[in-house]
């Protein structure tokens, strides 16, 4: 916390001493400004003059803004460039490790590894040095019924247990770290070396690690209530009245009308008055439920 500190107040000191340049530099040539403007009466020559010094005020108060942005961005290169960090050491060995993937209370994956290292040094300045080691690692996909059904996924490749590969790490990484920002990290080596390995996947088994890695999302409890409200006012929703129709007195059910009119085209529609909008000729009458034309 001490670092970060004095780093903040080192970088805030950079750029003090400019902004008050600015400051006095704006104060200076708005106060000239504002007493040409107040001025009652100006011979020619004190106006030229006046218009002349205020110009001038204006053009040191943009030089004190320009020095004002160069300290900014020299205030945040120091921060980037003198930034520290806490220094560490880590070192991770495995010697074997296994584990099973299971859906729905069933196995359906089971992964392996061996002769894990990592070592990992770090500066103060984010300078260091890191190691990773993997020499084995094993995915099989495990049948339903018995084992003869299990398919390898993932392994080292090797024509024979005896080949030279097969002493070598699968996975070899080596990275040389020079000091720099932690946003912007630049190395001086970069190493990595991947042993030949054979892969198989088919497509049951990608959607099935999909699907286990990226499960869909359960729905609410407030989306579970929306639905069930939606149920519920649906089935309690009042059923239609019956319309009286001013046609010799009959009462008809508008459910039964469209029942009648089901296989009448769009433009034939049953009705008892012609719209302003439409000149059809031909109207519909209904007597004790049945159509005459």
């Amino acid at each position: 916390r001490t670092l970060f500190e004095g780093d903040a107040l080192a970088s805030a000191a950079i750029v003090a001493k400019p902004m008050i340049n600015l400051i006095k530099a704006r104060w200076r040539a708005e106060s000239a400004e504002q007493n040409y403007m107040r001025a009652l009466w100006m011979s020619p020559n004190e106006k030229k003059r006046a218009l002349e010094r205020i110009d001038e005020y204006w053009r040191a108060a943009s030089k004190a803004e320009k020095k004002v942005l160069n300290a900014v961005h020299a205030a945040t290169e120091f921060v980037r460039l003198y930034r520290r960090r806490a220094a560490i050491r880590l070192n991770l060995q495995i010697e074997y490790a296994a584990w099973t993937l299971v859906d729905g209370g069933k196995a359906f994956m089971s992964a392996e590894l061996s002769r894990l290292s990592l070592s990992r040094e770090r500066q103060i300045d984010s300078s260091g040095v890191m190691r990773f080691k993997l020499h084995g690692l094993t995915l099989v996909s495990l049948g339903q019924e018995n084992k003869s059904e299990d398919l390898v996924a993932l392994s080292r490749w090797a024509p024979s247990e005896k080949s030279a590969n097969m002493r070598e790490p699968l996975i070899d990484l080596f990275v040389i770290r020079a000091g720099s920002a932690p946003e912007a990290p630049m190395y001086d080596h970069l190493e990595l070396s991947v042993q030949p390995f054979a892969v198989h996947v088919t497509r049951q088994l990608y959607s099935r690690i999909y699907k286990y890695l990226f499960p869909e999302p359960k729905k609410r409890a407030h989306d579970k209530f929306e639905e069930a409200f939606k149920r519920v006012k649906a089935l309690s929703a009042p059923a239609p009245e019956t319309v009286n129709v001013s046609d010799g007195g009959n009462s008809i059910d508008p459910l039964s009308v469209n029942r009648k009119a089901r296989h009448l085209a769009p433009l034939d529609i049953p009705s008892t008055t012609a719209s302003p909008a439409r000149h059809s000729k031909r109207k519909w009458t209904w007597h004790d439920g049945e159509r005459v034309g």
